[in-house]
């Protein structure tokens, strides 16, 4: 997984990329394949980079739209980059070097906050929009990538991939969460509190959420849930394990891309065990 890192000085105090690098330095154990920043003014973005897929070998984040009104930064791995090439008029473009963060920003451009549901994979990215001033954070469905967040209104928002990178920072208070690490003993109650973390004011967004953020005002927003979907009438068992190993197997393969030799960690059980099986058949 790769590492990503943002200030928003909501006073309007240029960014020091000081403070930048310092939040990136702590994440270099998540990205050990280059790193870099990009600031401007009272918004500054950092990234380190895992390259995992052969199209994050070309990729060089932060990346900057072709006008120069957006910017990106993503810890992120799209699994139905098909379908998106497809739908966003893409197919032109040299395929193996169109990175996952740009087709994240191209499905902004087009759906703008929106984009999320159209996206299927693990990710957790923030949009840099000049045009609307405004910073626009999401994170997967199933909360796979991490973000957390600190933010004083009347002064400013920082995130990154891990809790130490924003504590790196001297205007963020350190101080131990008491009750989270209380919480996190008492395992009942770990699944049912999404947002707060060992630090007292750093939060994680939820996952299947997404984080608007202008000057003025803030707005978490869920994006998706998992519910049942349409129920299907199949007419016997075996049509129904057909059925099943069809989504099964798309959701295997769409899975196997990487760079270099894909490697499965089988714990013995029957889903890991049936995941193998699928992926050496593909």
């Amino acid at each position: 997984m790769s590492g990503i890192a943002g200030i928003f000085n909501l006073d309007s105090r240029p960014v020091e990329g000081t403070d930048l690098w310092q939040m990136v330095s702590m994440l270099k154990r998540r990205g050990p394949d280059g790193s870099n920043v990009w600031c401007t003014g009272s918004i500054g973005l950092g990234q380190t980079m895992l390259v995992t897929t052969p199209e994050a070998r070309h990729e060089r984040l932060p990346h900057v739209s072709a006008q120069g009104d957006l910017v990106i930064i993503a810890d992120a791995r799209l699994d139905n980059r098909d379908e998106l090439i497809a739908v966003l008029g893409l197919q032109d473009r040299e395929q193996d070097k169109l990175g996952d963060c740009e087709l994240i920003l191209c499905a902004y451009q087009k759906w703008g906050e929106t984009c999320p549901d159209k996206l299927l994979g693990d990710f957790a990215f923030a949009v840099w929009d000049s045009r609307n001033q405004k910073l626009f954070c999401a994170r997967d469905q199933f909360g796979v990538r991490p973000f957390y967040y600190y933010h004083d209104p009347a002064r400013m928002f920082a995130f990154a991939s891990e809790p130490r990178a924003i504590l790196v920072l001297k205007q963020i208070p350190y101080r131990i969460n008491e009750a989270r690490i209380a919480d996190f003993l008492i395992t009942q109650l770990e699944g049912i509190d999404k947002t707060s973390t060992f630090f007292e004011d750093v939060y994680r967004l939820p996952p299947a959420h997404t984080y608007i953020l202008t000057r003025d005002k803030a707005q978490q927003r869920q994006y998706w849930s998992l519910g049942p979907g349409p129920e299907q009438k199949l007419e016997s068992d075996e049509a129904y394990t057909e059925a099943f190993l069809e989504v099964f197997t798309e959701a295997i393969r769409c899975r196997l891309r990487g760079n270099g030799l894909v490697g499965s960690m089988l714990s013995g059980g029957m889903d890991s065990g049936s995941i193998v099986a699928v992926a050496g058949e593909l």
